[in-house]
């Protein structure tokens, strides 16, 4: 076995092995539903620019079967309807290699407020494709760059201007890499299509890149705009997500993280 794989191979047992800090975390139960063990994956509660509400991710054991699943909590919501459980019925049917699996959608006292959870597929040591490979650009070798203020119009000397170009080139993906997140984007939207559902969380932070000697990426936390949105009176979306797609795989080719968001501002992205 080649050492790159062996280690993380061990890397990932000692993330799915891990525990969470009591101390750290005084107010985590014990037991939601039929899950316990619960540790958390991300420091803190943060609004999803996304779903427009407070999220947390936990990792925990399904008491029923022993496996472990990603719980991502929505805080203080209500389920919306019971109209929408052949909606998420339709989402746990569907199946792709490239799609994070959801399992389950209950709601839970257990935290002290109306909590929705989503259970999906635990991918132990993943991260999203925004922390592959954009964030861990701002910064190296510990230089944070002292012009990148985020506003173009500041002033900045030419060697800047020179070193930032360079800095950007360097870190273009390969035209290979670029063409499987491509196909592998493609061919999980086409199935959800198929299915007659939309992914509506089409962005860098909900895609997760699940190896890091292989190039795999999972469409992440599919179906939840669905239920938080969730409108009996309204029609399925019908915006060509393959669009999406094209534009994302122009920003890596830019390699800057802030064009995602710029789109958000010229189309709507909820297909």
């Amino acid at each position: 076995m080649p050492e790159e794989i062996k280690q993380e191979l061990l890397h990932k047992n000692s993330v799915t092995l891990s525990q969470p800090n009591r101390q750290l975390f005084p107010e985590l139960p014990l037991h939601v539903d039929h899950y316990h063990e619960l540790c958390p994956l991300e420091s803190s509660a943060q609004k999803s620019a996304t779903f427009g509400y407070p999220t947390t991710v936990y990792k925990a054991i399904n008491s029923k079967n022993g496996f472990l699943y990603s719980l991502r909590r929505i805080h203080g919501f209500r389920f919306p309807s019971g109209k929408c459980l052949g909606l998420i019925d339709a989402w746990k049917q569907l199946q792709h290699c490239n799609l994070v699996s959801l399992r389950e959608v209950f709601t839970t006292k257990a935290f002290g407020d109306n909590s929705l959870i989503f259970a999906y597929d635990y991918f132990p040591a993943a991260e999203s494709l925004m922390t592959r490979h954009f964030e861990r650009n701002n910064q190296a070798n510990g230089y944070a760059d002292p012009f990148n203020t985020g506003d173009p119009s500041v002033p900045r000397p030419y060697s800047h201007q020179k070193n930032a170009l360079l800095r950007h080139h360097a870190n273009m993906l390969p035209e290979q890499l670029l063409w499987t997140y491509i196909i592998q984007l493609s061919s999980a939207i086409r199935t959800i299509h198929t299915a007659g559902l939309s992914v509506r969380s089409l962005d860098p932070t909900k895609i997760l890149v699940i190896s890091r000697t292989r190039p795999q990426i999972r469409l992440n936390c599919c179906g939840i705009y669905d239920i938080v949105t969730f409108d009996p009176t309204n029609n399925p979306v019908t915006i060509n997500q393959f669009h999406q797609v094209s534009h994302k795989l122009l920003g890596f080719l830019c390699s800057e993280c802030h064009y995602f968001y710029s789109l958000k501002t010229c189309w709507r992205w909820e297909s």
